[in-house]
Parts: C-alpha cells; sequence; structure tokens
C-alpha cells in the first residue's frame, strides 16, 4: 500500500480500491481511510477471476470522476514500487499502448505486474472464467500488450518461506 499512496500524493493514481472476500473481516478493517473497498460475494470456489470482474464493475459504475484506466496490482507482491508506476502512467499517457505491463530486469521471462489497463480494454474482463487473471485473455486477445523495460524484479509471495527470502536477499 505504501506505494500506492507515494504514487497517489505525486498524481500518478486518482484513488485506491481493494477487493477483499466477504469474510476478511480483519483485512477490511485494517486498511486506510480513503480506500475504497469492494466485498466480493462469498462464494463456493472464490476465483481470481471473480475478484477482477468485481473491481472494474465497480470503477466501471462510477459516473464522476469518470476513471480512465486501472492499474491492477496484486496483493501477494509487496515490492511494488512508485517508479514502476510511474513507468506505466507516463507510457500510458503517451500513448504508448492500452495493456502495459512492467518487465522486469531480474524476472525478463515472467509476466510483469502490476498491469496497466486502459478503460477501452476493460470488456475483456468479463471474459475471464475460473481462477485465472488476465494473462489468459492477453495471449490470444485483440490488445497488444506494451512491456515497460523496469530494473529489479518483483517476486511473488505465496509462502512464509518466499518472504523470508526476499527479505534475506542481498541488496
Amino acid at each position: 500500500m505504501a506505494a500506492l499512496e507515494t504514487a497517489r500524493a505525486r498524481g500518478l493514481v486518482g484513488g485506491v480500491l481493494v477487493v477483499v472476500r466477504a469474510k476478511d473481516h480483519e483485512l477490511r478493517q485494517s486498511l486506510q481511510p480513503g480506500v475504497d473497498r469492494v466485498v466480493r460475494p462469498a462464494g463456493s470456489a472464490p476465483a481470481l477471476s471473480d475478484s477482477l470482474r468485481a473491481g472494474i464493475a465497480a470503477l466501471a459504475s462510477r459516473d464522476t470522476p469518470v476513471v480512465p484506466a486501472v492499474l491492477i496490482c496484486l496483493a501477494d507482491q509487496p515490492g511494488l514500487r512508485p517508479d514502476v508506476i510511474a513507468a506505466l502512467v507516463n507510457d500510458w499517457r503517451s500513448g504508448k499502448g492500452l495493456v502495459l505491463r512492467p518487465r522486469y530486469a531480474d524476472q525478463p521471462d515472467e509476466p510483469g505486474h502490476p498491469l496497466l489497463l486502459d478503460r477501452s480494454a476493460w470488456p475483456m474482463v468479463e471474459t475471464l472464467q475460473g481462477d485465472v487473471g488476465l494473462g489468459a485473455a492477453l495471449k490470444g486477445g485483440d490488445q497488444p500488450v506494451h512491456y515497460v523495460e523496469v530494473a529489479g524484479g518483483n517476486p511473488d509471495i505465496d509462502r512464509p518461506g518466499d518472504l523470508v527470502a526476499v527479505q534475506n536477499r542481498p541488496g
């Protein structure tokens, strides 16, 4: 959240919206004031695509201000950096693409996050089903992806051991 707050202070993002599960009461209460929340209805098998659709639907329903793009950030990547957000937003504002994602120098073969999605590309989210993100729609989709070259990496933190490894990494 710190990187998003920095990006908001720099005028790179207009707000922060977090999609949470219905049962995540502790998470909802821990979010800072000014962070919008979308509570995803409880389901038998919560899926990533459900969260993406809920978030996009909440943003699409806003009349004022109209949201021109969304920066999709993953909760399991706490290494989000303001410089990466700035690079994505600046390239989008320069008209370099409608779908933008970073390509990290330390992880050139992995899809980079966060992903910036212009409002005109939001309909692709509706095509998602199950526990998949936008990667599936982007592989065979109509929207070309503009890659923004950035230094370093942004590892997933899926298990406690992943966090320990990142914290113990030199540099």
